[in-house]
Formats: C-alpha cells, structure tokens, sequence
C-alpha cells in the first residue's frame, strides 16, 4: 500500500492545497492520499489557530472525492503534533506500507529545524512542489537536502503559486471574492461566523447558550467525547441549514431557522449521559421511571439516549420536546424521526472526529450525503452499522429493522413526489 499524506493546519484549506495533493497522488501512483490536519502544530501558537471542528469541516467540504481522504489520527494523541511521531505510528502499524510526506518548498528550507528530520527522512519519501517564480533555487535547495538526507526529496512535477492563509482569512474578513475556497466551504464560513464574518446561520444567543452547556459538559466528559459532540453539534447544524434551504423554508423574521438552533444545541447535548459506567444504565433508568425493553437491558449502552434525555431536561433545563427528542433518538432511531432526528442521527456516525471505517461505504460519502438527503443518509449510517453487526454474529435488534423500514418507506414517498 502506497500512501501519501499531506500535513497541515488548514486554516483555511485552499485549492492549493487539493492541487499538490491531486498531483502527488497521480505522479506517484498511490493508493490513498490522506489529507491529514495537525492538532496542535509545532510551529504555531494554540490560541491563533481556529477551533479544530471548523478546521476539519472545511477540510471535508473542500475534498473533491473519494480521491482523497481527510485523517483524524493527530487528534487522538495529546501534545504537539509532531511528523516524526506520525510516521513513526504509521510505519508500526503498518510494517509493509511505503509512505510519501508531501510539503511545498517552504518547508523544504526549513526541514533541518523540524522536529527529528532524520526520522522523517527514514520513514518517508518526500515529494516538494515547487513555487513558480524559483524554479532555479529549488533545485539546489532540493540538491542540498537530497545531499543531507539521503536523497529522499523529489519534486512534484508541477509548479504551484503558494497562497497565504493570512491573506485569505483577511479576504474572508472583508468580505472579498475568491475562489481558492471550496463552495461548500465558504458557505460553512458564512454560516459559522468564521474569520471575522457574521454568522448567518446560528443566533448569537444560540450561541451564548451553547457556550454555557459546552463549558458545564468539559466537567462530566472525557476530552475525546466532548469533541465528538462538538464535531455532531456542527455537522448536524450545518446539514440542517443545508435541508431548510434546498427545500425552499423560510426562516425566522430574524433570518435564522429555529431547527437550526435546536440542531445545534441538540447535537452537543446527545451523548451528555456518556460519563456514567455502560452497566448503570438500566438501573438509572429503572430509578427514574423510565420504561426499558428486554433488549435494551440487554445492551445497556443504548440507554445512555433514554438517560442522556433525562439529564437535558432535569440538569440543563431543556425544555424544548425538539431537542429532547432528538437526544433520544439519535442512537437506535425511530420509526417517527423528524428532519432534526435525522440531522442528529446521522451526524453522531460521521462528525468529522470520526476515524472509523464502515464496511458499506466511506463516512465522506455519508457525510456528503447528509447534505442531498438527510433519510438516505441516516439510512446509509444504519445499514454500514446493520453490517457490522452481523459480521460480529450478534443479534439484530427488532427496533432496528423497524427503523429501517420506515427510512425505506420515506425514500419510496419522496421519489414518488419527485416522479409526479
């Protein structure tokens, strides 16, 4: 297995960034190019950099296809994000793949001051493009590293304008044209507020409010589960907003639609019972009144919806039966789901923290999907679980299959609109 991985903090992700990664993969034949976001990254100062889940959205949004892949795995180790430590996981992992480090020129001249060079030259081929306007530099400064580091550098055969991530967030700022951001990614901006913009899709009070329930769940959550309700909250969100508009809804006299704040508040607060013990649930539940079948006693962990509801409601004062049914729901589904449900539903199997891999498809094809047809999509989300499921010879639950009935019957409903 070739594969090719192109680091970086993506703040924001350009076309530039797509270009190099497209080439190198061509040039070199490989099997996958992973676009690959650093946590924290060496060279850069935590505070200045935008919050990770806005960092990973836009990376998903501004990838083209199924050519490239974003991987997550900096964000699953603490401290500074290091090349050498990746390649060195990579390379235990595995044993037999033959890995491509791509940079640009920049990083070539400043290569002897990264964090073990050595280490990176031995576990990695690098190819470099090139800037357009010092063609004649670069390869001395390749020759010159290539002398150094046992000729592991090779130029991309292409020459790029490198674009300043600087000069861009500026021109997001002010509100200027371009078109080195993805489509779908500008609109994330918009709707996000990010870079200085004003956010068209969630109330600055939504906000406020979400703010106040992140701060309280950082005290009850792991670190690693909290970010998985940030990244929900926002994809769910953003799927929403994505719903209402294509469908053609108007919003609010204020301009936002109210399922977007209930989405996004929703989507954080799914998973806030996730601190107590798996085998608690049932008897919680059982204290609290609350009804339990065999099989969810069965597979307790299913309960921490049923529990995290509860929680919404009597811990956080959530009064609002949209949240809290989407709370509910978004672990085995319903027969009964709302386009919120759907939202929150899908969202919890792909948020862009995500590194699994189903068996039936890819999580960016589902996360791309979400945004055509929320139904599909959840029911694309249950099917790779259903999978899954069986490969391990457990027992399917009745609920499920209920579930996915009702998601056939909705998408059988709307294709026979669409034909009338």
């Amino acid at each position: 297995m070739k594969v090719g991985i192109l680091g970086g903090t993506f703040d924001p992700i350009h076309s530039g960034h797509i270009k190099i990664a497209l080439k190198a993969k061509e040039q070199f034949g490989l099997d996958m190019m992973w676009i690959m976001p650093a946590r924290i990254p060496p060279h850069k100062q935590r505070e200045f950099i935008t919050d990770d889940v806005h960092r990973l959205m836009m990376i998903e949004l501004s990838i083209p296809d199924e050519s490239l892949e974003m991987n997550v795995m900096e964000f699953g180790r603490e401290g500074k994000s290091y090349t050498s430590d990746t390649l060195s996981m990579l390379t235990a992992e595995h044993p037999d793949g033959e890995l491509y480090y791509v940079m640009g020129q920049d990083s070539l001249f400043d290569f002897p001051t990264w964090h073990e060079p050595d280490t990176i030259a031995r576990l990695a081929k690098i190819p470099v493009a090139v800037r357009a306007e010092n063609e004649d530099g670069f390869r001395r400064l390749l020759a010159e590293r290539n002398e150094q580091y046992n000729n592991v550098f090779i130029p991309l055969e292409m020459q790029y304008q490198p674009v300043s991530s600087t000069m861009l967030r500026q021109m997001i700022h002010e509100g200027r044209e371009t078109d080195l951001i993805a489509p779908r990614a500008l609109r994330y901006i918009d709707r996000f507020g990010l870079y200085g913009r004003k956010a068209t899709a969630i109330r600055p009070e939504t906000f406020e409010l979400y703010n106040t329930f992140e701060k309280l769940l950082a005290t009850k959550l792991s670190a690693h589960r909290l970010s998985h309700c940030i990244g929900v909250a926002h994809l769910a969100a953003d799927f929403m907003q994505e719903y209402e508009e294509r469908h053609g809804n108007v919003p609010s006299e204020d301009g936002f639609y109210d399922t977007v704040q209930q989405t996004f508040l929703a989507g954080l607060m799914h998973d806030c019972a996730k601190y107590i013990a798996h085998d608690g649930y049932a008897s919680i539940c059982d204290e609290l009144g609350i009804p339990v079948t065999e099989e969810e006693r069965s597979v307790q962990e299913v309960l921490h919806a049923k529990v995290g509801k509860y929680l919404a409601e009597h811990e956080y004062g959530i009064e609002d039966p949209v949240i809290l049914s989407a709370i509910e729901k978004h672990c085995v589904g319903d027969v009964d789901m709302s386009a919120v449900d759907l939202a929150v539903f899908t969202a919890d199997f792909c948020e862009p923290f995500r590194d699994h891999r189903p068996l039936c498809c890819t999580l960016h094809s589902i996360r791309m999907m979400g945004y055509e047809n929320l139904v599909k999509a959840a029911l694309t989300a249950i099917d790779c679980t259903v999978q899954y499921v069986r490969t391990m010879g457990w027992t399917l639950d009745r609920k499920t299959i209920d579930v996915m009935d009702s998601l056939n019957n909705k998408l059988r409903e709307e294709s026979g609109e669409r034909n009338i």
